[in-house]
């Protein structure tokens, strides 16, 4: 796995965590990031916790096993020692699902504002387009309208 940050710009720009790259023509920036690597990441995080489950599901079963035929002292600082990991997998298991859950959600979210402000960027240059195409036949309209009026006929020579 890279080392880059999934929130470097697209094209893998720059080292810091800049989220915009630079400024559309039309004063707003597309939502820099790859949500193909933080939907990675997030996939990662979730098979771990699912393995981290997994250690701690067979630890507690482990448990009786080992400890079954034990009494006494020995048995309850193992059991206490047991229980202990058990809770440290289980709220390991729980942050690493949460973790997987946000990078998923970032990238979906990402995914989408990128999508929007490019399309955002698209409609802006098809209406510059039409704008100055319409300032265009404005401007040929104007100009044969002039150049069809003869002064010389209303005001004379």
């Amino acid at each position: 796995m890279s080392s880059a940050s999934p929130f470097s710009p697209i094209g893998g720009g720059g080292g810091g965590l800049s989220v915009f790259g630079g400024q559309t023509a039309f004063g707003f920036a597309v939502p820099q990031g790859d949500p193909g690597r933080l939907a990675a990441q997030g996939e990662n995080c979730s098979m771990s916790a699912v393995g981290m489950g997994e250690v701690r599901a067979g630890l507690g079963r482990g448990m009786g096993t080992v400890a079954g035929d034990w009494s006494g002292a020995a048995h309850s600082a193992f059991a206490s020692y047991t229980e202990h990991a058990v809770g440290i997998l289980n709220s390991s298991e729980q942050a690493l699902t949460d973790a997987g859950s946000a990078f998923t959600r970032l990238s979906e979210l990402l995914g989408r504002a990128q999508a929007g402000a490019r399309a955002a960027a698209a409609d802006c240059e098809d209406f510059q387009g039409r704008q100055q195409a319409a300032e265009a036949e404005q401007a040929a309209h104007t100009a044969h309208a002039n150049g069809t009026i003869n002064v010389g006929t209303y005001y004379g020579p």
